[in-house]
């Protein structure tokens, strides 16, 4: 299954993919054993992103409750939160592309450990969507003789 994606970068990326992975994966509506596990999932991501820091993780808490009043977005991921995270670590100076396939990694680690039947379909996504050339790469409208440019063509 290989679908188009709009050539994206770094943190945009990797919430495409979080995102298109529950809508398009997963099965709906998810059952309450699906819900549980996504926001497990997303927990652990978030205590990770914060490092369990009450006061950053509320908004974390607060974007999953408003995600979860709506019977169509139960169980989807908190993207304003995890995006707000991951540009304040840009911003310290870590590179969006490295941000983006880390990303991709702990979620897949998390996938396979709590939603291994959703895993297949996970990394045909991220394949397309966060390939890991991105990993020490830069956004294609920057540029540095020392380092590689990404593009949708990689």
């Amino acid at each position: 299954m290989m679908l188009s994606y709009p050539p994206v970068y770094g943190i945009d990326a990797y919430v495409l993919l979080i995102h298109q992975w529950v809508a398009t994966v997963l099965p709906s509506p998810k059952d309450e054993e699906t819900i549980r596990k996504l926001r497990t999932l997303w927990g652990a991501l978030a205590n990770a992103l914060c490092d369990f820091d009450t006061k950053k993780l509320a908004a974390f808490t607060a974007e999953t409750a408003i995600e979860d009043t709506r019977d169509e977005t139960r169980g989807h991921p908190p993207t304003r939160a995890i995006a707000e995270r991951l540009h304040a670590a840009a911003q310290a100076g870590i590179q969006e592309g490295f941000l983006a396939v880390a990303m991709r990694e702990a979620t897949e680690y998390l996938i396979a450990r709590d939603l291994p039947a959703a895993l297949n379909g996970w990394t045909i996504l991220a394949d397309q969507i966060v390939p890991r050339q991105m990993w020490f790469s830069m956004r294609g409208d920057q540029s540095s003789p020392s380092k590689v440019t990404y593009s949708p063509d990689m």
